[in-house]
């Protein structure tokens, strides 16, 4: 679990950073255009390094604070695009309730800070877009696989049914193993018939597991003990169900 979690803070660490990159270089952009296409006089350097921090300050906080960085952030991407506003909407309410009050002095003409928040919107939402599709910064997306395919197992397909359940994992498939109860178990999800031995330990490695699910009805003289010792000795994490369901629904 250990190793599942340091993957996860990864990916929420690196979408922090090229995030906080990316509404730096808008903030930066917003008033390029906001120059060329109003004709005005290009701001002070510093004054202008300013608001760009206190975007990147008040939008990063905003989002953290709506859990737009959670690790098992449970939600479409309707409800992303939704605390992308609601992060951003905040930040320019704080930077305008500054600007135009306490800290005059900082405030650069009235195009930029619409036109800043606008495509900083439009950034992140695109970002997070390409992101989800194509499995972009997926270092938290661990490939499991599951031992069992019975009662036990079939938890994991009637309660984590859609995509946003996943977004943690890549659910390779269900192995059976002897004592589980298929009548009651899984019914749609992809079963693998390997048998668990040194030819599973084959398996694991080729197919580059990353995590192995106990989730079998009967344990007691079905679990090679032996090989998953050694699939954990080799770095792959051996999890129970319920510490799984656990770690993956909050």
């Amino acid at each position: 679990m250990a190793q599942s979690r340091n993957k996860q803070n990864s990916r929420s660490n690196a979408l922090v950073l090229t995030e906080t990159i990316i509404i730096g270089y808008v903030s930066y952009l917003a008033s390029f255009i906001s120059v060329e296409a109003f004709d005005l006089a290009n701001p002070s350097i510093n004054v202008l390094a300013i608001n760009i921090g206190l975007l990147i300050l008040f939008v990063q906080t905003c989002a953290l604070s709506v859990g737009l960085y959670e690790t098992k952030l449970r939600e479409t991407f309707r409800g992303i695009i939704r605390r992308i506003f609601v992060s951003v909407g905040l930040a320019y309410f704080v930077i305008e309730t500054l600007t135009s009050t306490a800290f005059q002095s900082l405030q650069l003409h009235p195009y930029y800070l619409p036109t800043a928040t606008t495509l900083i919107i439009v950034s992140l939402v695109l970002f997070r877009y390409f992101t989800n599709r194509l499995g972009l910064l997926g270092l938290g997306k661990s490939r499991i696989i599951i031992l069992g395919a019975g009662e036990r197992a079939s938890i994991i397909e009637r309660r984590m049914r859609r995509d946003v359940d996943r977004t943690g994992f890549e659910l390779v498939g269900f192995v059976p193993i002897p004592g589980d109860n298929r009548e009651s178990g899984i019914v749609k999800e992809k079963i693998i018939h390997v048998r668990v031995d040194q030819n599973f330990r084959r398996f694991v490695q080729e197919n580059e597991i990353d995590e192995i699910v106990i989730a079998c009805d009967q344990r007691r003289g079905t679990l090679p003990i032996d090989v998953l010792f050694e699939c954990r000795f080799r770095g792959v994490e051996v999890t129970d169900l319920l510490d799984f369901m656990e770690r993956e629904t909050g």
